[in-house]
């Protein structure tokens, strides 16, 4: 059978047809058979052209569907700058003005979140400045400090917070830094008297009284009913006068009688004020110097205890060391008992050399320094006194020198008796005795 001809090729399939169903009618054949070549290619070309047509038509549906499913729920992060560069080449031009009005949807929200931050941390110093408030009612000022800090943090703007936080630093004696406080509270709120109050404050710690009452002043412009305001200034003024040289009752008694200080300042009575504080206060100096040297030579002593002595400390080292304080009567250096005497002429030279030598490091060892338990004091003897004491201990005592004579002989007494191997000689039996020993 030829298989290279059409009639072969029509042949065959007829064939094959008979074969898987003998009962295959008649007419199919006839069709099959009358169809050309011309018609049958035609058939195949519009079979191709509607299969394209449909392929084209499922991949625009596809197409139309993922951009859909992309709008709904974009798979990658848009916030990102690569991803929305790569996307506005890949994005159709159909979407220029939907990706506009999405851009300016991120701009509103972006506003709207800065303004719930702003909201929230406003919110949230709030809460940490109630916290501080509870703070100082319970004295814990360092604590107050470390929340108002914090609150001021979240919101600068709130002079409240430094208001507060001024109050805390005064209660801890930081005058410098509540000062600076109320002076930024004063800069946030120029109307509210407290921030001056604050600062007024502040300067009274700095000793600083007459800009203090200048601020309290202020608060009374601010505020003519504060009557705190009112007892400070009173305070700075006292203080004031204190300064020149009154006493705190003098200063309210001359403040009740005359308006200001300048008043009592131009008053005649306050130059005879003065002159007589001044003669009080040099005859209790002259009277606390006498006592206090006849303290220092009733209680303390003129000489010195110097402990942690080593071999390596030497008596000149001990001497340069605390003759800067006053003149030295002598040294005494005991190596064998690691200790030392330091004996002055002075007691206010012990005592001073006590105070500013106390744990001193010489040769890599620290002085412990302490009065005696039995003082040094040196006795004052005339020569003549000196020349008869002298000769008389050697007209008493006549000791043998380069001799064989027994030493307890001569003292105590020797109990050996005559089996003793050194000399006795009764002239001299017991003259070295001592008188104590009698």
């Amino acid at each position: 059978m030829d298989f290279e001809t059409a009639a072969g090729i029509r042949g065959c399939r007829n064939e094959i047809m008979q074969r898987k169903d003998p009962n295959l009618q008649e007419e199919e054949y006839d069709s099959d058979d009358d169809l050309s070549e011309g018609s049958q290619f035609r058939q195949k070309a519009e079979k191709r052209r509607a299969k394209k047509k449909r392929q084209r038509e499922r991949k625009k549906l596809e197409k139309i569907k993922h951009l859909e499913e992309n709008e709904q729920e974009p798979e990658w992060d848009v916030n990102s700058a690569f991803v929305a560069n790569a996307a506005s080449h890949i994005r159709p031009k159909t979407r220029c003005k939907l990706d506009k009005k999405h851009n300016d949807n991120k701009e509103n929200e972006g506003k709207m979140q800065e303004s719930d931050c702003a909201t929230s941390s406003v919110q949230r110093g709030r809460h940490l400045a109630e916290q501080g408030i509870n703070s100082v009612e319970d004295g814990n000022y360092t604590k107050a400090i470390e929340l108002f800090s914090e609150a001021i943090r979240l919101d600068p703007k709130d002079y409240r917070y430094f208001g507060n936080r001024s109050y805390c630093y005064e209660q801890l004696k930081l005058y410098p830094k509540a000062l600076m406080d109320a002076e930024i509270s004063i800069q946030l709120s120029p109307d509210c008297p407290k921030g001056y109050f604050r600062k007024g404050r502040a300067l009274q710690g700095c000793n600083r009284f007459l800009e203090a009452e200048e601020a309290f002043n202020i608060v009374l412009q601010l505020d003519e009913n504060c009557d705190e305001a009112l007892k400070e200034i009173h305070t700075c003024q006292v203080m004031k006068l204190m300064e020149r040289g009154f006493t705190q009752e003098q200063s309210i008694t001359l403040l009740e009688k005359y308006d200001s200080v300048a008043a009592v300042l131009e008053a005649p009575i306050s130059a005879e004020v003065l002159q007589r504080n001044v003669k009080i206060i040099l005859d209790e100096s002259i009277e606390d110097d006498t006592f206090f040297l006849n303290l220092l030579s009733e209680a303390q002593s003129s000489s010195l205890w110097v402990g942690n002595i080593t071999d390596q400390i030497t008596e000149k080292q001990l001497r340069d060391l605390f003759k800067c304080y006053g003149e030295i009567h002598s040294i005494r250096l005991l190596g064998e008992r690691f200790c030392a005497f330091v004996n002055f002429k002075c007691p206010v030279a012990a005592a001073r050399a006590l105070d500013a030598l106390q744990g001193k490091e010489v040769e890599n060892t620290k002085l412990l320094i302490r009065y005696p338990d039995k003082p040094f004091q040196p006795v004052t003897v005339s020569t003549s006194e000196a020349q008869t004491k002298t000769a008389s201990i050697n007209s008493k005592k006549k000791r043998a020198v380069k001799t064989s004579e027994c030493y307890y002989w001569r003292s105590n007494g020797c109990s050996f008796g005559d089996k003793c191997r050194y000399r006795h000689i009764p002239e001299n039996k017991g003259v070295d005795k001592k008188q104590w020993k009698c």
